[in-house]
């Protein structure tokens, strides 16, 4: 009776060792697909976006503030007002910037990064471009971080491509797949979703290029 236990132990430990590296397998081959997905510009993740906006955002926020400390050193106190405001929005830029590192390591980041932003969000299409390839984009989104409104527009601000499926993602646990296509061209891809820092939502553009 002890050897028949012990058998069915030893069978038993090599049965689940089996699963566990089937398991392994089949994520180190999504892991895989993913990693050449993101290599050939197909999948980003819009916090990763988020961010990269931010970071132009601030730093046309910083330049302002700059020129107009220069300006109330000259004697020109009109101008305070807009400089408490341009306070406010680089403070609130930062804790999104803050907020959104804390999940962002969940999700794929590109092995190059983006082109550096201008910036300003009046003049998207004016800014560097992220070249895209092949006519499809997905974006991750976190579900915990709800849903995300995705348009992409052209020169004339019309609406030329929007998300046409939205399926779990198989590659990332929690991650929602957006999926788009987009004829070749010069678009502004603009992202609305939940800012849970303030309440309310958040609209940004990145500059796209279809090849």
């Amino acid at each position: 009776m002890k050897t028949m236990n012990l058998w069915l132990i030893i069978g038993l430990v090599l049965l689940n060792s089996c699963v566990n590296q089937d398991l392994t397998d089949k994520e180190d081959l999504m892991a895989d697909q993913l990693r050449s997905r993101i290599a050939n510009n197909e999948v980003y993740s819009e916090l990763w976006l988020h961010q990269n906006f931010l970071e132009g955002e601030m730093q046309f926020l910083e330049r302002k503030k700059a020129e107009l400390l220069n300006a109330i050193e000259s004697g020109n106190t009109s101008v305070l007002e807009e400089l408490e405001q341009t306070i406010r929005e680089l403070e609130q830029n930062r804790e999104l910037y803050s907020f959104n590192e804390k999940y962002l390591g969940r999700l794929p980041r590109p092995p190059k990064p983006l082109p550096n932003p201008c910036g300003d969000p009046d003049e998207v299409l004016n800014c560097p471009a992220l070249i895209l390839k092949g006519g499809l984009l997905t974006l991750l989104s976190l579900e915990k971080l709800g849903d995300i409104h995705v348009l992409v527009k052209d020169e004339r601000d019309r609406v030329v491509a929007e998300v046409y499926e939205t399926i779990p993602s198989r590659e990332v646990e929690g991650a929602i797949a957006n999926k788009l296509e987009i004829r070749a061209g010069d678009y502004a891809l603009t992202i609305t979703k939940q800012d849970f820092l303030n309440g309310n939502t958040i609209t940004y553009g990145i500059h796209i290029h279809m090849e």
